[in-house]
């Protein structure tokens, strides 16, 4: 996956009482050789349907705010044991069903890879990635997300 200019790597970020790392409504960014030990959620990603714009917005030529083209990998998350806490996720504000459906689709080419996570049990759901709810280690990997990546 070719990335834009946007990085974040090599950080160490430790119990946070939100996310580790938060992107909104960002693209082409690349996201790498993190830590991340015992934050509320690890890696989210947000999308304000609000700002979101087409090829023509604001202007002709415009680039427009969206949230796509992420490449995460080669990541280290440590997930702590509480309840609602997330390795990764994606929430929205002000989208309708079928505008945030994209996101999570694989359309908007968000790509978890090689990442390696510590999971306070394999079965619970520790990945937030819209509907249905919170879901497994083995769903996460099934969407497919991660499928370089290990858990234990």
């Amino acid at each position: 996956m070719t990335t834009g200019p946007g990085v974040i790597r090599n950080n160490i970020v430790r119990r946070t009482g939100n996310s580790g790392i938060f992107i909104s409504t960002s693209r082409d960014v690349e996201i790498y050789g993190n830590t991340i030990e015992y934050s509320y959620h690890g890696i989210n990603l947000f999308v304000f349907c609000g700002v979101v714009g087409g090829p023509d917005f604001p202007y002709a030529g415009a680039i427009g705010f969206d949230l796509r083209n992420l490449n995460i990998h080669d990541n280290v998350v440590k997930v702590p044991n509480r309840t609602y806490a997330t390795a990764t996720s994606i929430s929205y504000t002000g989208c309708t069903a079928e505008q945030f459906a994209v996101y999570p689709s694989g359309a908007k080419n968000l790509v978890f890879q090689n990442n390696k996570y510590f999971l306070p049990t394999m079965t619970d759901g520790w990945f937030f990635w819209g509907a249905p709810s919170w879901i497994s280690w083995n769903q996460w990997q099934s969407l497919p997300q991660d499928k370089t990546g290990t858990a234990q």
